[in-house]
């Protein structure tokens, strides 16, 4: 009977760990509480405490919303357009990089982005030799050289638009990493509006 009641009784550490699980829930609920965002009360003590860093605040919540919306409705990019038509409807060739150029530019925090570029040929469903320029953007460059052979897709109507696979699916992946940074921030702008506008009417029903 007693050794039951032993085994039911936590140890030590059981304890530490519970105290430490309580310190942690203690904590979110304190900063959910002391939220700006989430509650109109702490939003609108914050906004009165400086409201010219409030309108400004908003411009911009504004201007990165509209940018998130315009990302989010479509994306403008003419090459990804072309190069999500190829991937999904194009046929695929083997060519031949005629010259190949690497260069890199700063991409912030003391890193690097290689622009691989290449200038190839291939030979189309109709014999004739087309030729064509494709670029990928990456942390490190492409492992290709002149007289190397690298896999083209191009339109199976209009052989003259074509790409490099490698480079298309580069496009294509850098542009869906900006659509969901998009999507993520499209709730915040929307929420933050939200509570600014809640604001400002607050402030006009203020007497005078």
């Amino acid at each position: 009977m007693l050794a039951n009641t032993l085994c039911c009784q936590p140890n030590h550490g059981q304890r530490m760990q519970f105290g430490s699980n309580l310190m942690v829930l203690s904590k979110i609920k304190s900063r959910v509480a002391s939220s700006k965002l989430l509650f109109q009360q702490n939003f609108d003590k914050a906004r009165d405490e400086s409201a010219f860093s409030a309108h400004y605040k908003a411009v911009l919540a504004a201007v990165l919303f509209l940018g998130c919306a315009i990302i989010v409705a479509g994306p403008v990019r003419s090459d990804y357009w072309i190069a999500q038509s190829l991937l999904n409807r194009g046929l695929t060739t083997i060519g031949t990089i005629e010259s190949v150029d690497v260069t890199s530019q700063p991409r912030g925090r003391g890193s690097k982005e290689y622009i691989t570029t290449v200038d190839y040929r291939f030979v189309g469903p109709d014999g004739q030799i087309y030729r064509g320029t494709s670029s990928y953007k990456g942390d490190k460059p492409q492992h290709v050289a002149m007289g190397g052979r690298i896999e083209i897709v191009h339109d199976p109507h209009r052989p003259d638009i074509s790409g490099w696979r490698t480079a298309l699916q580069g496009t294509e992946a850098a542009v869906y990493s900006v659509f969901f940074t998009a999507i993520l921030l499209l709730p915040w702008c929307v929420l933050w509006l939200y509570r600014y506008a809640r604001w400002r009417q607050h402030r006009r029903s203020l007497p005078t």
